[in-house]
């Protein structure tokens, strides 16, 4: 589920339920999905703004019933999904510590020369960390739904400059 996408502004969807068909419009043929790529799927999912979308879905744990969900597609704001800091006082070993809250939704690229990306933001967000002296840094990927692999690595490298970062 995608940060300020229709399924998350829509509230239904939980982590670990599986699309099993996808059909287009109120009235299209639901077509299954379960052997399909992800890629395949999410291309099923995507369509022109304020066309409708059918999500078969199954959810873990009852695995005889199911359920449909009718989406609006809509056009996902970057500002929805885009990287973010907060910060929190903790006391540790009896001192004040503040610590930087990093949440990082997706790993998203720049279409164009010059656009935001997830590691051009990250890089932007640890600089405001050290400039306000932050004692400690905390990444939130728990609500990460993946996105460039390219920025994934890229992230990854703010974080440790030898070594790799392996797929799998």
């Amino acid at each position: 589920v995608i940060p300020g996408g229709a399924a998350a502004r829509d509230g239904r969807l939980e982590v670990q339920d599986k699309i099993i068909a996808v059909g287009q419009g109120e009235k299209g043929q639901l077509e299954s999905v379960i052997d399909e790529s992800l890629r395949d799927v999410v291309r099923k999912i995507r369509g022109k703004k304020d066309s409708i979308v059918r999500l078969q879905i199954l959810r873990k744990g009852d695995q005889n019933k199911t359920f449909f969900v009718i989406l609006k597609r809509d056009k996902i704001s970057l500002e929805d999904e885009a990287a973010q800091i907060s910060y929190v006082d903790k006391i540790i070993d009896g001192k004040k510590r503040t610590l930087a809250i990093l949440d990082l939704p997706s790993f998203y690229s720049a279409n164009k020369k010059g656009g935001r990306s997830a590691a051009g933001d990250m890089k932007k967000l640890l600089k405001e960390a050290r400039q306000k002296n932050a004692s400690g840094l905390i990444l939130d990927l728990s609500s990460n739904g993946g996105g460039s692999l390219e920025d994934a690595v890229k992230v990854a490298g703010l974080f440790f400059k030898t070594g790799y970062v392996v797929e799998t």
